[in-house]
């Protein structure tokens, strides 16, 4: 469905999620999308908003204007609103108007602005965004543009390997998102003493296993591509017997999985080759976020086998099989 999509606008959907799930809304709204945009593409925003305190009004205005609900888990696949998906075949035609082959965050502002009715739209035009006026001036940009590539011999990255770093970080966000459902899974059906029974010195409890996911997510992600001090003590998550119940592993895991898959989505192709050091290693972006992944996917495997030990039982966590 995406195929089109540049980086940018892929992570504003994948932000619209978030911000979906912040609301504890059953669905992506128009609104959703537009925090997203405005989260991601701080240029544009600046653009046509001029200022900062501006973007922040609009979240404050769309705060008050949602009821209260529970937020959702960001492991859940919310779909988009029908006035959502509206929004996305508006800015497809504002992409063909453009005569662009891709859909960027310019066109989705302006799929936003396209229908009045829209909550997302009158946000917008309150604040003297109007869609004509905004579209000669992405027009007018586009041409200059597209002049000055042509002068300066200007090259930008192939498209293709635009896409295969856009799906790449997708499907990882997606693994992260399903291995997240499948841990919370095990570890609500486990009792306390459960979580943390080894059978020996050479075996981790599951909450170790929970404890030693989160602190190398966030010593490989979070410090390694994001930045952030690496402040991880590997041993304390192997020598920890217990102080955290079920659901304060929960909560740290579901904390942690939103926090990489947010740095992780946020990643441009052109940081995939950059080098990084997490954990006094030198890898690439991608392969930080690979050895992530399959991490996860590795420890939720053995938390997902020790659960079926301890409680003697199938979990059905995918299809069920023939009994």
């Amino acid at each position: 469905m995406f195929e089109r999509y540049t980086e940018k606008a892929r992570r504003v959907i994948f932000f619209a999620r978030y911000e979906a799930s912040q609301f504890g809304s059953p669905y992506i709204e128009s609104e959703h999308m537009l925090l997203g945009l405005l989260r991601e593409d701080k240029a544009l925003s600046r653009r046509f908003l001029r200022s900062n305190e501006l973007a922040e009004s609009i979240r404050k205005q769309i705060e008050e204007h949602t009821p209260l609900r529970e937020k959702t888990s960001t492991s859940i696949d919310l779909p988009l609103s029908n006035e959502c998906k509206r929004v996305l075949a508006y800015a497809a035609e504002e992409a063909e108007r453009l005569r662009q082959g891709h859909i960027g965050t310019e066109h989705l502002l302006l799929g936003l602005l396209r229908e009045e009715n829209f909550f997302s739209a009158a946000i917008l035009q309150e604040r003297g965004l109007q869609l004509p006026a905004v579209r000669e001036e992405l027009q007018r940009g586009t041409h200059e543009s597209v002049q000055r590539s042509e002068f300066s011999g200007e090259l930008k990255a192939p498209a293709a390997h635009q896409l295969v770093a856009a799906d790449f970080l997708d499907v990882s966000c997606r693994r992260l998102g399903q291995m997240t459902e499948y841990l919370v899974a095990c570890v609500k059906r486990l009792s306390e003493e459960q979580i943390w029974r080894r059978h020996g010195a050479y075996e981790n409890a599951v909450g170790n296993l929970v404890l030693h996911l989160c602190g190398n997510a966030r010593q490989w992600i979070m410090h390694g591509v994001g930045g952030a001090e690496d402040v991880r003590v590997r041993d304390k998550e192997f020598s920890a017997e217990g102080g955290m119940s079920g659901a304060e592993l929960i909560a740290l895991f579901e904390a942690t999985m939103d926090d990489v898959k947010r740095i992780i989505a946020s990643v441009p192709a052109e940081r995939m080759m950059e080098r990084v050091h997490p954990q006094g290693r030198d890898v690439s972006v991608l392969e930080a976020i690979y050895q992530v992944v399959g991490h996860v996917q590795q420890h939720v495997g053995q938390i997902i086998l020790l659960t079926k030990q301890m409680l003697e039982t199938d979990l059905d966590l995918t299809m069920p099989r023939p009994r």
